[in-house]
C-alpha cells in the first residue's frame, strides 16, 4: 500500500513507504562508491567500470489533464483555469490540478498496486481528514464512506462535510474520490466541495469521477 504523508491537510502520495531510508542509503552508497573508486582507479589507457543508474519508477500510461474536460470541472467551479500538470515522477504518479477561485480539483493518476482494495486505500488517504493522527480510529466512523456504481470497475468516496467538522476528534472538511479501471486507479481530491454540504459533494465527486474513469 501506498504510504501516505500528510502536509497542512493535502495528501501526499509515496509508493514506497521506505523512500526516506532508501534516499539515505543511497547517499551512503554513492558516496562509498566515489571514495572507492577514487583509491581504485584503473590505469591509464583503461576505460573506467560503467556507471549503473537506479531505475526510475514505472509511470502510468496517459495524461492525468486528458481526463477530464475543462468544461466538466466548469460544471463543478465555474472558474476554474486550464488543467496544469503537477506530477510525483520519484513516485511514479501524475497529477493535474484545475484552480479557480472557489476551488481546486486535483487528479493523481498511478498504476494499480496489487492487493490494495479500494476500501482501505482510500481510508489511508482518508486520513488527511484528521488533524491529529493519533484520534483516526474515533474519527473515522463520522467521515461517510460511500461506494459509486458505473464509476469505472470499482470507486469510493470519501467526504467531511463543513458543518460536520468536529474539533473534537480533529475532524476537517474534505472530499475525495478514488476509483479504478483495468490497472490503474485516479483519486480526485476537491477540498472546498465539503463546504457546499454533504450531497453536493457527492454529486459533484461522483459527476467527476464517472467523467475521468471513462477515459482511464
Amino acid at each position: 500500500m501506498r504510504a501516505i504523508v500528510r502536509k497542512m491537510g493535502t495528501v501526499m502520495l509515496s509508493r514506497n513507504g521506505s523512500s526516506f531510508i532508501g534516499a539515505v542509503l543511497a547517499i551512503f552508497i554513492i558516496a562509498l562508491g566515489s571514495e572507492t573508486n577514487a583509491r581504485q582507479k584503473p590505469p591509464a589507457g583503461q576505460p573506467s567500470p560503467p556507471v549503473v543508474k537506479q531505475g526510475d519508477p514505472k509511470l502510468p500510461a496517459g495524461d492525468p489533464c486528458k481526463l477530464l474536460t475543462l468544461a466538466e470541472v466548469r460544471n463543478v467551479f465555474a472558474n476554474a483555469a486550464i488543467g496544469t500538470r503537477d506530477d510525483d515522477i520519484g513516485n511514479g504518479i501524475l497529477r493535474c490540478r484545475w484552480r479557480s477561485p472557489d476551488g481546486t480539483v486535483r487528479l493523481s493518476l498511478m498504476d494499480t498496486e496489487p492487493g490494495d482494495s479500494v476500501e482501505g486505500e482510500l481510508a489511508s488517504y482518508a486520513m488527511a481528514f484528521v488533524t491529529d493522527i493519533e484520534k483516526w480510529n474515533e474519527a473515522k466512523p463520522r467521515i461517510t464512506f460511500q461506494i459509486l456504481l458505473n464509476v469505472g470497475d470499482a470507486a469510493m468516496l470519501a467526504i467531511v462535510a463543513k458543518d460536520e467538522v468536529d474539533p473534537k476528534y480533529s475532524l476537517q472538511a474534505g472530499a475525495m474520490l478514488l476509483a479504478r479501471r483495468r490497472q490503474q486507479s485516479i483519486l480526485l481530491e476537491a477540498p472546498n466541495l465539503a463546504a457546499r454540504g454533504r450531497n453536493a459533494a457527492y454529486h459533484a465527486l461522483e459527476e467527476l469521477g464517472r467523467a475521468a474513469a471513462k477515459r482511464m
